[in-house]
Formats: structure tokens, C-alpha cells, sequence
């Protein structure tokens, strides 16, 4: 593995290597279980009720693929941009960001759903299978 040899002024790269390796696999799987949450509440509830998790899946997964992307390709140090595997894979995870709308317009909505929910009483609006039951 080229990043095992990898040195950056005399100082080896190891330990930062294994943290970003560390950190790729939890942004991962963080975007791996918001796109079941999200899939699950579309199934129960109905895709207009999930619309939060929806615009959160878009943010999530394509900011964790370009960070994930990016840190890969300065693990390669040059030969990261020579590669054309990484090259093209950072500008379509790029591309992604852009495709379904730019990310601040999901966060946007994402931001405008919060505040309804806190307006309307939580989360039973929005998610009613999340709702706490009404005391006895």
C-alpha cells in the first residue's frame, strides 16, 4: 500500500493515514444508516412525512463521498490526481452535490423542518410513529 510508505518531511504519515481511515468507515456507515432510516420512514410513513431524512440523505452521503474521496487522494500525495479511479470519482461525488439541487437548499429545508416541528408540538407531525405515547 502506497500510504504505508508515505513520508511528509521526514515525518511519517501513518498515524494521520489511520485516523482518516478511522473516520471515512464512521462517516460511512453514518450515511449508510440514515439512508435505512430514511428508506424505513418512507415505507411506515410515507415520503412526504420523511422528507427531512430525504434532504438529510442528500447532504450526508455526498459530503461524507468527497471528504472520503478527498482524503484518499491526499493519501496518494501526487499520484492521488494521476489516478484517473480517484480523479473521476471525486468529480462525480462533486456532481452528486449539485445534481438534486445545491446542498444549502436542503439544509434550508432540513432547518425550516425543525422549526415547524418545534412549533407544532415535536415530532408526531412529521414522524408519528416517533411520538411519545400520552401519559395515562
Amino acid at each position: 500500500m502506497r500510504t504505508k510508505a508515505r513520508a511528509l518531511r521526514g515525518v511519517r504519515t501513518r498515524r494521520r493515514t489511520l485516523e482518516r481511515i478511522a473516520e471515512s468507515r464512521i462517516r460511512i456507515d453514518q450515511a449508510r444508516l440514515l439512508v435505512y432510516k430514511a428508506a424505513w420512514l418512507m415505507d411506515k410513513v410515507g415520503n412526504k412525512a420523511a422528507r427531512a431524512e430525504i434532504a438529510m440523505i442528500k447532504t450526508a452521503s455526498a459530503d461524507a463521498a468527497c471528504q472520503v474521496i478527498d482524503w484518499a487522494i491526499q493519501a496518494h500525495g501526487a499520484a492521488g490526481l494521476c489516478d484517473d479511479y480517484l480523479a473521476n470519482a471525486y468529480a462525480q461525488a462533486r456532481a452528486i452535490r449539485l445534481a438534486d439541487g445545491p446542498d444549502e437548499v436542503h439544509r434550508n429545508q432540513i432547518g425550516r423542518l425543525e422549526l415547524d416541528k418545534s412549533r407544532s408540538g415535536g415530532a408526531a407531525r412529521y414522524a408519528p410513529h416517533m411520538a411519545l405515547p400520552a401519559p395515562p
